[in-house]
């Protein structure tokens, strides 16, 4: 018994199966993690080390070149390149393709580990981390507040940061900016010699003398008590009166208090925020591009950052929608506080994916509305259109219970399979369910007209469907990093694939049998035009055919001439090629890296300039400046600046100018910026879409210009001002970056 004779015989059994798939898809679906690409591992490790207070080229000497010499005879090390900046060492191990990450990260922490005691003493312990784009924060949350740095630090650290972390999928959340609180003791060094008690003994007594020390038990029957010194300090009393040494013959008691001040301060400044807030919210939403755009007020506010992670594998839209609940729910409990505390987001990293997922399953509802009433057109009956369209959802529902299965992800290279494969899934289910109906209007019973019409074409239809599957299942096993984006793309259209040929095979016939209704039916208006249209194109086709038979030259000719210009555009170039194509996200980013030396309080001078400029435009959304911060490590002399554009601005003139204007007009800001503060000689650097992480591994982020401020700064500003121009006049997809940039760093490359 073949298995369409099965299906038409067992039809409880093949309906049970169905079921199944479309339960089991069901669910699936909402258990399937949603993100914008696979997860994709990068052979890239980087080891990260911190020294306080070294210049770059003691940064160079003293850490980047033993760390690099030991790494660098790691097997399959293709690369060690590294930046010395001040105080921080950034090394970038690349490895070949196909090496694994894991492992290759262990080698180098192994080698690390190795060579630690040749290294400084006194820095931080190096941090040795593999590139992972899912380790970057999920989101950013400002919190403003008319309140002191420290008050600020601990209202973000006892109630925000609390409650940011209970959200479902959450990992961590770090602050950035502020400051915390500390206990500070100033000690008296006339009065330190004149009792000769050094400044050390001071700290190691306080140390001590604050510790709850297990001291011994004491056994009394069956019972056993265990004894330990309470010594906590919970007061500054306790601190001043800590004993740290006696004096005299009675041996009366030194204490902190004796020596010095115990008072409650802050640790140093080690970075600073703002963030320039509409003064109304309604003055949020004006000015897209429009005739109507006008300056918006905005007020500059003391704030700092939240950056929240994600676990592994979690569902980067349902945590980030948890975050905003939470958000939300945070702002009504302090609203109303007199120093008015706000929560606002700054950055989404659900945003982009909701749109493309979106737009992807609009294209993909589309497909399958188009596909069915193209079968309708072509059969001409509702019966056989909904016989035949049953395929469609069986198959995307089945292909998502084996997604979950193989711990795949709802993203953007997932769904490009399945929109892909929407004309494809119902292929199958065409060429059965059109031969039934030919038997059915050759006065077949509906029983018999199934089981022969399926027997017929089951040799064509399993040929061309394993045909399609030899074609896409090698795509699941390419090695490097494009297989690694494309694995899910191949093995997703394979399982749409399979549930497609099984349902053509088994459901198509089993429904023909039992609902097949009339083989001759009352055409409606539509369909009979429709029918005269393809009459006329087999007509037509016919006579095309005619030519071609007879004039077999002129068609080779053709046909070779088509093939060779196609690769003409690709060959000249007219065609670029890129490993992903860009994408707009709505952001931008502005660093600024002052020379070495420079204070915190002079680098913010040199942001804020630059942020009065932006804050004019009506079009940024949010405009959010962080000084002394860089890649999570404290550098008094970088600042970086960062805001929001509309990521969907419409259509038209709004469409046209959002890219090529909007890059225009910042960078022109922050040139003419520049021009007023030529005898500083920093580094401005727009970024724009700074997170486009995949083209920033494969492709210069930026491009610097070298050269001296104070002489070559009007021929910086004509470069930038063509470049400006070039931007304003061809809004494609390509971007433009301004950098202008005085020696601040040290970088090397070795192969």
């Amino acid at each position: 018994m073949n298995i369409a004779r099965l299906a038409i015989k067992r039809p409880i059994f093949i309906t049970s199966i169905v079921m199944i798939i479309l339960f089991t898809g069901f669910i699936s679906i909402t258990r399937l993690g949603v993100d914008l690409f696979p997860d994709v591992q990068f052979p890239y490790v980087i080891v990260q080390t911190t020294y306080t207070g070294s210049a770059p080229e003691e940064i160079e000497n003293l850490i980047s070149k033993p760390i690099e010499d030991e790494i660098s005879s790691i097997s399959g090390m293709k690369r060690v390149s590294s930046r010395n900046m001040e105080s921080v060492s950034i090394i970038i191990a690349q490895f070949n393709l196909g090496v694994d990450v894991k492992y290759a990260e262990q080698q180098v922490k192994d080698k690390v580990s190795r060579i630690r005691r040749i290294l400084p003493e006194d820095i931080d312990e190096p941090l040795v981390m593999r590139f992972d784009p899912a380790d970057q924060p999920v989101a950013r949350i400002a919190l403003s507040a008319g309140l002191s740095p420290t008050d600020l630090y601990d209202l973000a650290k006892e109630e925000i940061k609390t409650n940011l972390q209970q959200v479902e999928g959450v990992a961590s959340v770090q602050i950035i900016g502020g400051q915390r609180r500390e206990i500070q003791v100033e000690l008296d060094r006339n009065k330190l010699n004149a009792m000769k008690i050094p400044a050390l003994a001071v700290a190691t007594s306080i140390k001590n003398s604050g510790l709850n020390v297990p001291v011994g038990k004491h056994e009394k029957g069956t019972t056993e008590i265990v004894f330990r010194t309470v010594a906590q300090f919970k007061s500054l009393d306790q601190i001043a009166n800590a004993v740290v040494n006696f004096s005299g013959d009675v041996g009366n008691a030194i204490t902190v208090k004796s020596l010095g001040t115990v008072r409650e301060g802050a640790e140093d400044k080690t970075s600073i925020g703002y963030l320039y807030s509409p003064v109304n919210d309604k003055d949020a939403k004006k000015g897209l591009f429009g005739k109507k755009s006008k300056e918006i007020k905005r007020e500059l506010k003391p704030a700092l950052y939240l950056e929240v992670y994600k676990q592994s594998g979690s569902n980067t839209v349902a945590v980030v929608d948890g975050i905003i609940n939470r958000m939300n729910k945070l702002n009504d409990k302090i609203r109303g506080r007199a120093s008015k505390p706000k929560l606002t987001m700054i950055y989404d990293g659900a945003e982009f994916i909701r749109m493309n997922i979106e737009d992807v399953g609009i294209n993909i509802t589309m497909g399958v509305f188009l596909a069915v009433i193209v079968v309708y057109l072509f059969l001409g009956n509702i019966r056989s259109t909904l016989i035949t369209g049953i395929a469609i959802p069986n198959s995307l529902l089945g292909a998502f219970v084996l997604m979950y299965i193989m711990g795949y992800t709802i993203n953007i290279i997932t769904l490009l399979a399945l929109s892909l494969t929407v004309g494809l899934l119902i292929d199958d289910a065409i060429v059965v369910r059109e031969n039934i109906f030919r038997k059915l209007e050759g006065g077949m019973n509906p029983m018999e007209a199934a089981d022969k019409g399926a027997n017929e074409v089951m040799l064509a239809v399993v040929a061309t469907t394993l045909t399609i599957i030899a074609v896409f299942f090698p795509i699941g096993f390419m090695s490097g990093i494009v297989g690694q984006f494309f694995r899910q793309f191949g093995l997703t259209i394979v399982f749409a694939m399979a549930i497609s040929l099984f349902d053509a095979l088994t459901v198509a016939p089993f429904l023909s049998a039992y609902f097949a209704g009339k083989a001759h039916v009352t055409q409606n208006v539509v369909v009979r035009s429709f029918d005269r249209f393809q009459r006329w194109l087999e007509s037509m086709y016919g006579k095309i055919m005619k030519y071609a038979l007879g004039h077999p030259v002129v068609i080779i000719l053709i046909t070779t001439a088509i093939f060779f210009g196609s690769l003409i555009p690709v060959a000249t170039g007219v065609i670029k090629s890129t490993f992903m194509p860009t994408s707009d996200w709505g952001e931008f980013i502005v660093q600024i890296e002052m020379p070495p030396g420079t204070s915190l309080e002079g680098t913010a001078a040199v942001a804020l300039k630059v942020g009065d400029r932006l804050k004019i435009l009506p079009e940024l959304n949010k405009i959010s400046t962080v000084v002394g911060v860089y890649q999570q490590q404290p550098q008094a002399n970088f600042a970086m600046l960062a805001g929001t554009l509309p990521i969907a601005l419409g259509i038209g003139e709004v469409a046209k100018f959002r890219m090529a204007m909007g890059i225009a007009i910042i960078g022109g800001l922050i040139l003419s910026t520049f021009m007023t503060l030529v005898v500083v000689p920093a580094m401005f650097e727009y970024i724009d879409m700074i997170r486009e992480w995949i083209e920033s591994k494969f492709r210069p982020r930026h491009k610097l210009l070298e050269n001296n401020v104070i002489e070559e700064i009007e021929e910086t500003e004509e470069i930038v001002e063509e470049k400006t121009i070039i931007l304003a006049s061809n809004p494609g997809p390509e971007r433009k970056k301004y950098s202008l940039k005085t020696g601040t760093s040290k970088r090397q490359k070795r192969r």
